[in-house]
């Protein structure tokens, strides 16, 4: 039972690479529950000059860390797992230059998010923005067309006053928009998304600029007008 749900946990892993011929022993060793085996086998690929551009072998080295990450024993063993997850989740998609494979894991990429914004949120609670800045830069690496991503790592630069960074963060939010608008994310990432003009908001209004507050809540509604959590945000600043 229990490899027939990680089964279909990677069931977005898909017929393509199966039928591609891409790295079925990873794949295998995924499925099996083999996820140190796999770690093993996977690095290997990276450092063989053959195979060390491929962007799969990294993608499964995510997905065994993330699977590692979950497991109270492995985890224990195998310290700091979710975020070599993402970490090897980032090289993945530096290797996937041309997004061959990025539409094909959007669900394991959906659920590093989720994670990624979980972990940084005590850290954003207790005023530790270096150690939420990790995460956020990861969501950016996983997709640099993703303006939550942005958002949220701009936010957390104006935190840490790193002024210069965070405008040019914050610009890329509205050319992404202006670019492309929403169209393409995922329904995780327009949470996101929702999340970080909630955040910045808020920030940006306990610190007196509220103007500005109001500006990016003007952004963003057109996409969150519906959304009641937006719309008592945007009542009790923009309203």
């Amino acid at each position: 039972m229990k490899k027939l749900l990680t089964i279909l946990t990677f069931a977005f892993i898909g017929l393509s690479s199966i039928a591609q011929g891409d790295y079925d022993d990873l794949l295998e060793m995924l499925v099996d529950e083999q996820y140190e085996k796999l770690l093993y086998k996977a690095e290997k690929y990276t450092l063989t000059d053959k195979t060390k551009k491929d962007a799969l072998p990294y993608l499964y080295m995510s997905m065994a860390y993330y699977e590692i990450s979950k497991d109270e024993e492995l985890s224990v063993k195998i310290p700091k797992s979710f975020k070599q997850s993402l970490k090897y989740a980032a090289k993945f998609r530096s290797k996937d230059k041309e997004d061959t494979y990025f539409a094909e894991y959007q669900e394991f990429l959906d659920q590093l998010r989720e994670g990624a914004v979980q972990e940084a949120d005590p850290s954003m609670d207790q005023g530790k923005y270096t150690g939420a800045k990790l995460y956020y830069k990861y969501l950016v690496k996983l997709d640099e067309s993703d303006p939550g991503a942005w958002t949220l790592q701009g936010y957390v630069e104006l935190r840490l006053k790193a002024k210069k960074e965070s405008a040019a963060s914050l610009e890329m939010v509205k050319t992404i928009l202006s670019e492309q608008g929403c169209g393409h994310l995922s329904d995780v990432q327009m949470d996101i998304f929702k999340r970080g003009l909630i955040m910045l908001a808020e920030g940006l209004d306990e610190m007196g600029e509220r103007s500005e507050a109001k500006a990016w809540l003007e952004l963003g509604f057109e996409y969150f007008k519906e959304d009641n959590e937006y719309l008592v945000t945007y009542d009790q600043i923009a309203g």
